[in-house]
């Protein structure tokens, strides 16, 4: 149900990944805690997905599922 915009899925486990995806992307999705901070800590719009391992997570920009008015909203409060 999301746009017909690229959508890319990858593991990288080495750095922070708005190395890679910065000027491709225009937010990151991620279901880990960490790589959303980082991202945030650059500038880079981050929101994380809840999955049962970080479902406790205070993380602030956070969606349920994949679900394209979700993702508006909370990206439409960071940016």
């Amino acid at each position: 149900g999301l746009p017909i915009k690229p959508i890319y899925q990858m593991v990288y486990q080495w750095g922070n990944k708005v190395d890679i995806i910065k000027g491709h992307c225009d937010v990151l999705i991620d279901d880990s805690e960490f790589n959303c901070y980082q991202a945030l800590n650059v500038g880079f719009p981050a929101i994380l997905i809840t999955r049962p391992h970080n479902k406790n997570s205070n993380y602030p920009f956070k969606i349920n599922k994949l679900d394209l008015n979700e993702i508006i909203e909370v990206y439409n409060t960071i940016v």
